[in-house]
This record gives structure tokens, sequence and C-alpha cells, in this order.
């Protein structure tokens, strides 16, 4: 398989009460959840793994390569994906949408609404 351009995160998603040892149970989505189109300046996103960081938040961790790679700008070179300088390491924040599907294609400047960035709360103590 490629790790360019087209080289992006899948998901697979099976029931909680089913028998996840068995491959009928899962089931592909039909698209990718991070691609090259969801992450402005970057390529091909891929070989991903999930941690938390020490506050309990949701990352993923991925490799993806700056665009400069595909004009051969990026310094050091390397057609082969397993020796590339260029493929660096990335970390994202996961967020879940109201149904608690995890998002990871969401940029930076969505994270917050714009006008919603101040909060002001009131506290009762009784």
């Amino acid at each position: 398989s490629g790790t360019g351009s087209e080289y992006c995160v899948g998901r697979l998603e099976a029931d909680i009460n089913s028998e996840l040892m068995d491959i009928s149970s899962w089931r592909k989505l039909d698209h990718p959840v991070l691609s090259t189109a969801d992450l402005p300046g970057e390529s091909g996103p891929g070989h991903n793994s999930f941690v938390t960081d020490e506050m309990g938040n949701l990352l993923i961790v991925y490799h993806s390569r700056p665009d400069s790679h595909s004009y051969k700008e990026c310094g050091s070179y390397s057609k082969d994906p397993l020796y590339d300088p260029c493929r660096h390491t990335r970390i994202k924040r996961v967020v879940f949408s109201s149904d608690r599907t995890p998002v990871i294609n969401l940029l930076p400047d969505a994270e917050i609404r714009k006008g919603l960035e101040e909060v002001t709360a009131a506290v009762t103590v009784n």
C-alpha cells in the first residue's frame, strides 16, 4: 500500500455486545475519517494510535508529510516511506459529536465556534 497523499485513516465499527473476534461483527465505513483533504499543509495521514493525555483527553497520534514533500522541497526527500525523514509524527485532539461519534478531522479553528470563545457562568453555593 502507498503512503502518499492517498493514504488515510479509516474506521471499523462493531456493536458493543457483538463477538469482536467474529469478522462479520465489524463494519467498515465507506469513507476515510482523516485524509489529506482534512489537513491543510499535511499530506497522507495514517498509521495511527490513540492515547490519552494527563487530563484524560483522547488524542490521535499519526504520521503525515508536509505538503512540501509532494514537490520534493522537504529537505531530504526519499521515495521509501519507511526511511523518509519527512514523514512526521503528529498529534490531534479527538472530540465527539452529539451522537458520541469520534471526530478526528476537526480543524483547530472549528473546535470553538466563533463568538463562543468567552463564557460567563454563575455559581450558586447553598
